[in-house]
């Protein structure tokens, strides 16, 4: 997990002392960007907001996006782009969606002799994006060198298997292909996951898998780093300034009260750096598991990998929030504390024309007076009972007084 620091930077300290102070990321303060552990959907280019990305019919969707040249592991989840291909070849795939289309697959697939027929790649987007054209080509050094037959499946991120993996339609099939540059048209629909199949046996190579549609992504998550305070502090209120908008034929995104849309945003805090517990399973025939690292986990093999869960005994969820109107929203957290981390998610859900735009988010914290606090309770009257064991009859009034011993670093 990617972790941040906060050591003095952008920190906004009260008067007294200094002891409150306010971590803020848009509008002046830190850059969405520079937060973010993952990223699916959203447009991150401006430092000071964040919203759904939005699209013209000249924008590629792929280049935009943040790849990984490694298969998904979790279909359903929302998050970074992936890439891959069935190919036991060394090389990478994410040349095929670098936005250069003097960089290709190369001679991956041109092995002399051999049958080409079955490749597969496999793209997911990280999030559902309204599209219309699909497009892929070789380089220009090597025109003629393409899939003479190929099969282009689709499908829009909410419809799984039961083993939770995408259910593909096909899109497109052609069984003799004479153009090098291959365009599917279609009416825009929502697409996460693209299969393309080849099905002829010559060499090939592809240079870029293109992607294009309009309007905006109806559906995006980000996700922070994990945040590290200076010290254990106790986590005062968020507030959230947003925006809601809606796209006018024109393109103008205008502010709009009747716009359909909204953000979740959810926060927990902790008191480590590991706010997931990680299990390997140690029996293959009962399912036993313990627990592991997350790094140990990252190593095993697929059919060792156990269950990932959220740490409630060290970390605690703030209930969701939801924001779906135009202002400045300041919530209490009440979480447990003092605590040192805490982390952030925003899930956003509009349509092909409405959005909310998130513009500032602060969360004021403040560093405890004492380094530990000691209480003592006792009966006014008998202040030192025997064997320093307080004791009182049921029902009967009883005046109690205290004490607190507090210790300072």
């Amino acid at each position: 997990m990617s972790r941040l620091t906060l050591c003095g930077v952008c920190w906004l300290s009260a008067p007294l002392g200094a002891q409150v102070e306010s971590y803020r990321v848009g509008g002046g303060g830190l850059s969405w960007d520079s937060q973010a552990a993952v990223a699916g959907g959203v447009d991150l280019q401006d430092p000071a907001l964040i919203r759904p990305i939005g699209l013209a019919e000249t924008d590629n969707i792929l280049r935009s996006l943040d790849w990984s040249d490694s298969p998904t592991l979790d279909f359903v989840a929302e998050g970074r782009a992936h890439i891959w291909d069935n190919a036991a070849i060394e090389g990478s795939a994410a040349t095929l969606v670098d936005g250069d289309e003097q960089t290709s697959s190369g001679d991956r697939f041109k092995g002399l002799g051999t049958d080409q027929t079955g490749r597969i790649f496999f793209l997911d987007l990280g999030a559902s994006f309204p599209v219309n054209r699909l497009v892929y080509f070789p380089s220009s050094s090597f025109p003629d060198d393409f899939p003479r037959a190929f099969e282009l499946s689709v499908n829009d991120g909410r419809d799984y298997t039961q083993q939770g993996a995408p259910r593909y339609q096909v899109l497109k099939r052609v069984d003799l292909q004479t153009e090098p540059r291959t365009a599917i048209d279609f009416p825009v629909q929502l697409i996460r996951f693209i299969r393309l199949r080849i099905l002829s046996p010559n060499p090939f190579e592809i240079a870029e898998i293109q992607a294009f549609g309009t309007g905006f992504v109806p559906k995006g998550t980000y996700l922070s780093k994990l945040i590290e305070l200076p010290t254990a502090a106790i986590l005062g209120a968020l507030s959230v300034k947003a925006t809601k908008l809606r796209r006018q034929p024109d393109g103008v995104l205008v502010p709009t009260a009747a716009a359909t849309a909204s953000v979740d945003l959810t926060l927990r805090n902790g008191t480590d750096e590991t706010p997931l517990v990680h299990f390997e399973i140690v029996d293959r025939e009962t399912g036993s598991e313990q627990p592991t690292t997350a790094d140990a986990y990252a190593k095993l093999a697929e059919d060792f990998r156990g269950s990932i869960l959220d740490d409630a005994e060290n970390w605690t969820w703030k209930n969701p929030i939801r924001i779906d109107s135009t202002g400045t929203f300041t919530y209490p957290l009440e979480l447990p504390g003092p605590r040192q981390y805490f982390d952030f998610q925003l899930f956003f859900r509009g349509t092909s024309t409405d959005l909310v735009q998130i513009d500032s988010l602060a969360i004021s914290y403040s560093l405890p007076l004492a380094d530990r606090a000691v209480g003592e309770v006792a009966v006014l009257a008998d202040p030192f009972p025997p064997g320093l064991v307080v004791a009182v009859p049921a029902g009967r009034d009883t005046l109690f007084t205290y004490d607190i011993r507090a210790e300072f670093g």
